[in-house]
């Protein structure tokens, strides 16, 4: 196996929004990555402050332009990051709502799409394959991935993804974790991460692609659209940058 490492590592706090890139990730085994996806925009204001699917809040599946908004936070008087009130106000506008209803989980748990507690991995030769496919580069933000990691053939992680749930171990660095599921890619990657608007149809594009390629789909609900893998970590840690990958 040529050797894979770490090329870059991602946190979204705010589901949705723009990523930050780190120089490395805490990672929690009873919520995946420490403020991933803590934050999220309600579109029902009556929606409770607990896990929901995707299809409740503004993200990108539903609303392009949530992803070109970078999130801006200030101090509070203990030192603990918030949401800037300005940036909401600034946010809202563009999206055409009065304010925003914002679902903060406080750190008790992630507003990923699974109800899992999961590190998301892309393999940048899998984007580059894509974008040969459609004929131009792709900028793999658009996957919104927590780590980013380079060194193996394109889409060589599925191999990775034994079963559902998962069978196959990994080890990033220091950290243990078992492979569960092919990330299986929903319309949010066809919005341009600098412009908010939809402009590739990624989706088709995708599915055409690994068709071709003889994929019989993600182990979950078999869908040929997948991009990258999601695992369980086994305990805490640190994933960071150069750090080796390979399976256990």
């Amino acid at each position: 196996m040529p050797e894979c490492r770490v090329v870059g590592v991602y946190s979204y706090p705010v589901k949705g929004a723009a990523g930050r890139a780190q120089r490395q990730l805490h990672i929690d085994p009873a919520v995946g990555v420490l403020s991933d996806r803590r934050l999220a925009f309600k579109k029902v204001a009556g929606v409770q402050d607990e896990w929901a699917p995707k299809s409740a809040f503004y993200v990108g599946m539903n609303t392009a332009l949530m992803v070109a908004q970078v999130p801006a936070f200030v101090k509070d008087k203990d030192g603990d990051e918030k949401l800037d009130p300005r940036w909401l106000e600034e946010v809202a506008q563009r999206l055409g709502v009065k304010s925003l209803n914002v679902l903060d989980t406080h750190g008790a748990f992630s507003l990923a799409d699974r109800p899992r507690r999961y590190v998301s991995i892309i393999n940048l030769a899998s984007v580059r394959a894509l974008g040969e496919f459609v004929g131009t580069a792709i900028d793999p933000a658009r996957f919104r991935m927590n780590v980013w990691i380079d060194g193996l053939d394109p889409f060589a992680e599925l191999d990775w993804v034994k079963g559902h749930p998962g069978t196959l171990d990994i080890q990033i660095g220091g950290i243990r974790l078992r492979v569960d599921e092919a990330c299986v890619r929903c319309k949010a990657i066809e919005a341009n991460p600098q412009s908010g608007e939809y402009d590739l149809e990624l989706q088709k594009a995708l599915e055409d692609l690994m068709l071709g390629r003889g994929y019989p789909g993600a182990p979950h609900n078999k869908s040929p659209r997948v991009m990258g893998v999601l695992a369980q970590p086994y305990s805490h840690g640190i994933i960071g940058q150069r750090d080796k990958v390979q399976p256990f």
